[in-house]
C-alpha cells in the first residue's frame, strides 16, 4: 500500500496497482486512514496501528486536477485518535517521508520486528529503540512518530518470560538414604531385598547385603536355641 496525505490533510490508503487518473478517483480506489481506525474501535484493552507507507503521491504529476485549488500534501499528516488506549506508529513524522531503504523490508519494518516482539518490553520503551534504530540507519533524515496514549501500566506485546527461581539442588542420594531407613525400620528379609532390587549398586547397597547377613545369623542362632538337648544319665 501507498499512502499521501490529500486535501485537508486527509489520509488515504493507496493499492499499489491504482491508477488515480484524477484527484477525485482517490475517493473510488484507496481506503481513508480514518476507515482504518473504525475497524479497530471494538478492540476492548489497546489498540495499535502501525503504518510504514508514508511517502509523496506517485501520482501528482499525472493526475488531471478537477478542482484546481486542492492541494496535496507532502508526506503524512499528523492523526489524533479519538479512543483511549490508541497508539498509531506512522514510519516518519508528520510532514516528512519514509525510505524504503537497501533491504527487502524498510528500516521502520526492520526495527519493528526486531523490538516489539520482545517479551515484557512496553510499547513506549520499544517505539522509543525503533526511533533510535530508524534515525541511525537513515543518517538522521527520517524519525518515526507515535500518536495517541496510554495509562500508567507498561502495555506489551508478549508477556514476560517467567524467570526460574534457583532453589537448593536435590541430592541424588537422598531418595536411597530415605529408603534405606524405611528398610532399616522395617528389619525384614523382604524389605531389604525390595531395597536392593531397586538400588542393587553402591554404598547403602553393600549396607542393605550386611543387614541381611545379620539377619541370616541371628535366625542361625535362633534355630540353633530352638534344638532339643543331650540327656544326661547318672549311674
Amino acid at each position: 500500500m501507498r499512502a499521501t496525505a490529500w486535501s485537508g490533510r486527509h489520509h488515504y490508503l493507496i493499492p499499489t496497482d491504482a491508477a488515480l487518473e484524477t484527484d477525485t478517483d482517490v475517493y473510488d480506489e484507496a481506503l481513508p486512514i480514518d476507515r482504518v481506525l473504525v475497524s479497530i474501535e471494538p478492540a476492548k484493552q489497546f489498540r495499535l496501528v502501525l503504518i510504514d507507507a508514508c511517502r509523496d503521491n506517485p501520482f501528482a504529476k499525472t493526475m488531471r486536477r478537477a478542482v484546481a485549488s486542492r492541494a496535496i500534501g507532502r508526506g503524512l499528516a499528523k492523526v489524533e485518535p479519538t479512543s483511549p488506549n490508541t497508539m498509531i506508529a506512522f514510519a516518519a513524522k508528520a510532514g516528512s517521508t519514509a525510505s524504503d531503504g537497501d533491504s527487502r523490508n524498510s528500516p521502520f519494518a526492520m526495527s519493528l520486528v526486531e523490538h516489539l516482539p520482545k517479551p515484557g518490553l512496553g510499547l513506549r520503551k520499544a517505539f522509543g529503540f525503533v526511533r533510535d534504530d530508524v534515525l541511525k540507519n537513515t543518517g538522521g533524515r527520517q524519525e518515526p512518530y507515535v500518536y495517541g496514549a496510554l495509562g500508567g501500566d507498561d502495555v506489551s506485546l508478549l508477556p514476560a518470560k517467567a524467570v526460574a527461581v534457583a532453589g537448593p539442588q536435590a541430592n541424588p542420594q537422598d531418595s536411597v538414604r530415605r529408603d534405606y531407613g524405611l528398610a532399616l525400620q522395617a528389619g525384614l528379609r523382604e524389605a531389604w531385598g525390595a531395597f536392593l532390587q531397586t538400588y542393587p549398586d553402591g554404598f547403602y547397597a553393600n549396607l542393605a547385603r550386611v543387614q541381611l547377613k545379620k539377619i541370616a545369623a541371628e535366625e542361625e542362632r535362633a534355630t540353633a536355641t530352638e534344638k532339643p538337648g543331650r540327656p544326661s544319665w547318672r549311674r
